[in-house]
């Protein structure tokens, strides 16, 4: 008889969202910051505006799945805001997105997966999506991956430097985790906070028209 264990464990939570400009002053206000999802309630999220960041802290964004438990696929969301203010005379140069991740992964039987999408005034930020395949296995406390927005920027220097562009806008994102358990043998796949951490940070760095 063979006996093959199936499992996958991945954490969102404690997660942190960061956006940040680099620069000797502060070029972002941030207000009314908000969190609404199926892995997310204000009771469990703590949001820190600070000069030019934005933290978004989550102690429940995650799914857990077991051969016992019955389900075979789950995920959860955290769909996240701000206002925003930003000083005119000033553009996004870079925006760059870091996942800090960890969790664990049988090679067989299992595939999850995080996904973000965001927007910043309107203007779409590069999708960020990790995957973790059946056929892949994965066992990592913490892990780092970056996304860069340098050569396709966050509107254009024009957009920004216009004369009649509102100062008001908004961070707007979301942030979904997804597992499945496949095959008839079962398996497990945990995305919860369970000791690791997981950070999605948002680092802007701008330029002056």
């Amino acid at each position: 008889m063979r006996i093959c264990t199936r499992y996958l464990t991945l954490v969102l939570g404690p997660s942190l969202l960061i956006v940040s400009s680099i620069g000797w002053s502060q070029t972002v206000e941030w207000s009314n910051g908000r969190v609404q999802g199926t892995g997310c309630r204000a009771a469990d999220t703590s949001i820190f505006p600070y000069g030019d960041e934005i933290s978004f802290v989550f102690s429940a964004l995650g799914i857990n799945l077991s051969e016992s438990g019955g389900a075979k696929a789950s995920n959860k969301f955290c769909n996240i805001s701000a206002d925003a203010r930003v000083a005119p005379g000033n553009y996004v140069a870079d925006f760059q997105q870091i996942l800090t991740y960890g969790g664990i992964k049988s090679q067989w039987g299992s595939q999850g997966s995080i996904m973000t999408s965001a927007h910043f005034f309107g203007h779409l930020i590069k999708p960020f999506r990790i995957d973790l395949p059946n056929g892949t296995d994965f066992d990592q406390a913490l892990i780092s991956q970056t996304l860069s927005d340098k050569d396709t920027p966050v509107a254009r220097a024009a957009w920004w430097c216009r004369s009649d562009r509102s100062p008001k806008g908004q961070l707007m994102g979301r942030i979904a985790v997804n597992g499945q358990l496949l095959g008839p043998d079962g398996g497990s796949i945990a995305l919860s906070a369970q000791g690791f951490d997981v950070k999605y940070a948002a680092l802007i760095r701008w330029d002056h028209c």
